[in-house]
This record gives C-alpha cells, structure tokens and sequence, in this order.
C-alpha cells in the first residue's frame, strides 16, 4: 500500500472452514495490518462461510442506522447511476433508489443475487474485474464498497477499478472496520482470514485512494456502538449454551459439530428440532435479551472508550472524488 518493506508479525490464524493457516502482519510504515498469504478465498468459501438467512436481521439494523448515515455523506440532489459492489441482498441499493438514484448491483454470492433480484435491485452476478469496470468506464455518479475493501487481495487495484467506473466528478464511498476500536475480550472470527484479509486505519485507507487517482474529501469514523463489546459475549453465550443442549441431546461427541451435520446422521432427526430459520431467529431472539440486560455495563465500557480515544469508531467511512476532465 506504501511501499514500505518492513513488517511486524503479529499473530497467527488457523481458517476453520478450509484449514488453512495465515499471519497476520503489519506494515511498520503504515500500520496497514494484511494476511498472508494475501488471497481471496472464493464464492465457494463463501457460501460455506456464510449463514445468509441470519444477514437480514443485520442488514435491517444497518438499514435504520448506518445506511441512511451514509447516504447523507452525498451531495444533492440524489440522482443518477449509482453502483454497489458487494450489494449483498440489496439493502443499501433499495435506499438509494428510494432517493432518486438509478441502481445497480454487483455480488459474488449466488444466494444474496437471487434475494436482491427477488426483491427487484438489478443485480450482476460477479466480481469487479477489468472487463466489469471497462463496460461501464465513466458511467456512474456513485460506487459504494461497505465493508468490502477488507475483504479482498489486491486493494490497490480494486480502488483504482472503482474509479475507472466513476463519472469525472464522481463519488466512491468506502466502509471498512475501524483496525483502532477497542478489542479487550479478542476479535470476532469473521475478522480474521480470508475472510477478512486486511485491517485499516485513516493513513492506509488514504494512502489506497489517492493511490487510485481520487480525491479524498472526508475519512471520518462511525461512533462504537454498545453492542460492539456486548455482542461478543452475547455471540460466546449462545454458543456455549448451544454446544450444551447438542451434548445433552446427541452426546458429547455433538457439541463441537455442526447441528445440520447432526440431523443428517440421524433418520428422523430434522423433526426434533426446529429449521435452521427458526434456530437463527432464537439466537438473534437471545442476543436482543442478552444486549439489554447487560446494557448498563457495556454501556459504561463504551463511554469509557470514546473518551479515552476520541476519532476512534466501529466503521471508517471514506468519501472520495474523482478529479474533473
């Protein structure tokens, strides 16, 4: 990302859906923090990794809350081609629809395509690639990337793509992890690789944009929410009261493997318990309880932190422009 040559090995990672093992290092010049090896795993990965039916209650909160944020970045009016690369289910493209924008997206993941497409976002099944961004070099007003950039292998090249689709005056918006919020009880598994394969801060994220042409008007940080910390513990509770049932059902040679693997080896086994849909519901059901009974301390660790490192947030937003002709 800057050229610099020495790093700092920071810790190791074993992925537990393909086996792999990873370092996790850190550019001593930039502070990016990358994988390495540095590649992306794939839509196969992907849909081993994913649990689809449980993004939607993620997107809706995102929808009340960091979405509307976001689109507020933009100057009006609120017209034009607006792209969104890695759309998902299309959450953020029905928004920016509803407020004017011509919409499009772009997704890996054949499950997210088919509920975008249902829900009628014009969607392309797809990774931004040179024969992508050539077919539609300089026809949009806005590319957004939410939480994106981390996930793939050459950052560099995909910003500069991004503003290859840009009109002259364009906008890209860019959201990734703030790498400074506070991880005092560890690091969720999804921010390690591949799944994420890089940890940014403002300098890095910077340094990738002007490096792709644009200029960068903002960089700012979302404030960390309360359930930032409580989730973490909300996420290990279920999970170990999950592990517990499966024990006491199946034996204790269950707890550690997966329920649908259970049921599979189990005639009759898929009528004693309750559908995937309905066992995420019960764990979002529990997470809900278990944020708000623990609110008031979680809430006083949240305080703490902002105080004791202000600029410092759960998501960076960048908001970058390309230069007029």
């Amino acid at each position: 990302m800057c050229g610099g040559r020495e790093k700092t090995r920071l810790e190791g990672w074993r992925d537990p859906v393909a086996g792999k093992d990873y370092d996790l290092l850190e550019c001593s010049a930039c502070a990016l923090v990358y994988a390495w090896p540095l590649m992306f795993p794939g839509g196969d990965w992907y849909e081993k990794f994913n649990y689809v039916g449980g993004y939607d209650e993620t997107a809706a909160q995102a929808s009340k809350t960091d979405f509307p944020y976001f689109l507020d970045r933009l100057p009006e009016p609120n017209r034009g081609r607006f792209l969104d690369v890695g759309c998902a289910a299309g959450h953020f493209l029905r928004m920016a629809k509803a407020r004017g924008y011509d919409v499009e997206g772009l997704e890996v993941d054949d499950r997210f395509v088919k509920r975008a497409r249902d829900s009628g976002v014009p969607v392309t099944k797809g990774i931004l690639d040179e024969a992508f961004a050539s077919a539609r070099a300089g026809t949009c007003d806005v590319v957004s990337m939410l939480e994106v950039l981390e996930h793939v292998d050459d950052p560099r090249g995909f910003l500069a793509l991004a503003a290859k689709i840009l009109k002259p005056g364009g906008r890209l918006l860019v959201a990734v992890p703030d790498n400074r919020r506070p991880t005092p009880f560890g690091r969720d598994y999804f921010d390690y690789p591949p799944h994420h394969l890089t940890r940014w801060k403002p300098e890095p994220l910077r340094r990738a944009l002007e490096s792709a042409g644009l200029r960068v008007e903002e960089i700012f940080a979302k404030p960390l929410p309360v359930i930032d910390l409580s989730r973490i513990w909300a996420d290990r509770s279920a999970q170990a009261i999950l592990r517990a049932i499966k024990r006491i059902r199946y034996g204790r040679g269950a707890a550690a493997r997966p329920m649908d693997e259970i049921l599979a080896a189990e005639p009759g086994g898929a009528s004693a318990v309750p559908d995937k849909a309905a066992r995420l519901r019960a764990v979002f059901f529990y997470h809900s309880v278990f944020n708000t009974v623990t609110w008031p301390l979680f809430g006083a660790m949240t305080l703490y932190y902002r105080l004791t490192r202000p600029g410092m947030g759960h998501t960076l937003l960048a908001v970058a422009r390309k230069g007029e002709r």
